[in-house]
């Protein structure tokens, strides 16, 4: 019992680290440039994101990978998807427009770039 309460807890302390209002710092940001990227490869047939964007962060950025996989798994999936969408929208991108997109993800895809580097080509 004491160990489904534990593990009750840590999760709730996972959730509250990865809350809404905690979406900042590194970790924060290469979230929403991975949710950027993953938006683009949904959007355009030009991109795929790359097999292990995560592990791409961890090792391009030096963030926790931990943290990563905690947003993924208990982070509220519109603010993550508002999050890459505002990384597009700082790049001056429209997000409904999807030419736009395919056009900046074709340019990008494969580089150094903040969110190209979790692209590839489709």
């Amino acid at each position: 019992m004491k160990q489904i309460i534990l593990i009750t807890l840590f999760a709730g302390f996972l959730a509250g680290c990865v809350s809404p209002t905690n979406l900042s710092g590194p970790s924060g940001t290469a979230m929403a440039q991975i949710m950027a990227a993953s938006k683009l490869a949904k959007t355009c047939d030009v991109v795929d994101l790359v097999p292990s964007p995560i592990d791409v962060a961890a090792a391009q950025s030096g963030v926790s990978s931990e943290q990563l996989k905690a947003y993924t798994f208990y982070g509220n999936s519109d603010q993550l998807e508002a999050a890459g969408d505002q990384s597009l929208a700082i790049r001056g991108l429209d997000i409904a427009d999807e030419a736009s997109l395919c056009n900046f993800a074709s340019s990008v895809v494969g580089t150094e770039d903040a969110i190209g580097k979790f692209l590839t080509a489709g």
